[in-house]
């Protein structure tokens, strides 16, 4: 029973660190200073900031809107670079979840349930 507790406890870290594989790799490509700590921390605060404005706003539109200013506002700030270059990093970060995505499937490891 503690075993099945500890594995499913580092199956979640080890999902948590995978998922932030992209936004690190798009920050580093873009100059920004980022570790993967620091990447989950930040994935952690725009999950949270998220949740925060879709517990206030409830018009779907201004949610979002008001969600994606949240998240490069934490992207700016956290990796020390410009708004443009915060939203470079989101579109990067898009693209390369991707194409691991793709790369995984190809070796038939399935990441995404549809």
């Amino acid at each position: 029973m503690v075993m099945d507790l500890i594995v499913k406890i580092l199956i979640q870290i080890l999902i948590i660190v995978i998922s932030a594989i992209p936004l690190w790799l798009a920050v580093k490509m873009l100059g920004g200073k980022a570790t993967i700590l620091k990447v989950i921390i930040v994935n952690l605060l725009v999950a949270l900031a998220a949740f925060v404005i879709g517990l206030i706003i409830k018009v779907g539109w201004v949610g979002s809107v008001l969600t994606a200013v949240a998240l490069l506002f934490i992207y700016s700030f956290m990796f020390r670079i410009g708004w443009v270059r915060s939203a470079l990093a989101w579109l990067l970060q898009v693209i390369i979840a991707v194409i691991l995505i793709a790369i995984f499937a190809l070796f038939g490891i399935p990441l995404v349930i549809f």
